[in-house]
């Protein structure tokens, strides 16, 4: 499936031309609170682009990749005392509001936990504002990434999730990601060059419908995405293959986004009222 939110993580703040490597740390990806990022997406599913060649030093130049049909997403990082629902994740130092724009009337608050070796998601709340306001709640304990992140870093996780309606009816979802840092070097950007990382995703994601604890269909999906990382914020840009695509250095990408700006953000606003809450466990 399009990844819009989760995958779009890793950022660079330093606009200049670097022939080292860096090494993302946790003190990097906790120096992001008090931080605003906005970034682009292409909405259409067929999109010439590719993500060039891994390895070292490498130039990855995206200036000339139009957006035809663009959704902007705004992400804010937060310290969760800023927020409504701290309590909810007492274990979380630090938190990614996300928005858009151009899609207004839900936000997706995620809660992290980060530690010198590990970059773990606890959960997230999303509200939404339209047609009616409504608050949903997931907990989980998901590894993002094992820190720090450098060079040849790899690793795999895995996330299973159950919903469950009425007692009878289930929807399973399971996505095993072998990650890769396939390369280092500099990424080209309308906005500016960045001293990036890129790390590699291999994923399978598996969706299957239960009535009465019979499966009665399962959706497969196989596809390789690339992000581009760096210091200091979460999402540079990334590169996703349409599903079923075995070529790592393919020309026709299911999704294409990269970052328009970055910026401080406004204290956050804590004089609203909690909505009704759905709340979805993980299994």
């Amino acid at each position: 499936m399009k990844q819009y939110f989760l995958f779009f993580i890793f950022s660079c703040a330093t606009l200049n031309l670097a022939l080292s490597q860096i090494t993302l740390t946790h003190e990097d990806l906790l120096n992001m609170i008090g931080s605003s990022f906005t970034q682009v997406e292409e909405r259409n599913d067929n999109i010439a682009v590719s993500p060039g060649e891994p390895g070292v030093n490498q130039v990855w130049d995206f200036r000339s990749i139009s957006i035809v049909d663009s959704v902007l997403i705004t992400n804010e990082f937060l310290n969760p005392e800023e927020t409504l629902y701290k309590d909810q994740y007492p274990e979380a130092n630090i938190v990614q509001r996300i928005s858009s724009p151009t899609d207004p009337g839900i936000v997706l608050s995620s809660f992290y936990q980060i530690t010198p070796s590990e970059f773990v998601e606890l959960g997230s709340v999303g509200t939404i504002s339209m047609p009616f306001d409504s608050t949903i709640f997931s907990f989980e304990q998901d590894t993002v990434a094992f820190l720090p992140l450098t060079y040849q870093s790899s690793f795999t996780t895995v996330l299973n999730d159950t919903v469950a309606l009425g007692g009878i009816f289930q929807t399973l979802s399971s996505d095993t990601t072998n990650y890769l840092v396939d390369g280092w070097g500099t990424l080209r950007l309308p906005s500016g060059d960045y001293e990036c990382l890129r790390l590699r995703q291999d994923v399978v994601s598996v969706s299957s419908e239960v009535v009465n604890g019979v499966v009665i269909s399962m959706d497969v999906q196989t596809y390789i995405q690339y992000d581009w990382i760096g210091k200091n914020n979460y999402f540079l840009a990334m590169v996703q293959s349409q599903d079923g695509e075995t070529n790592p250095n393919f020309t026709n990408a299911l999704g294409f986004g990269y970052l328009l700006s970055q910026e401080g953000i406004s204290p956050v606003d804590t004089s609203q009222t909690d909505t009704t809450g759905i709340e979805n466990p993980v299994d």
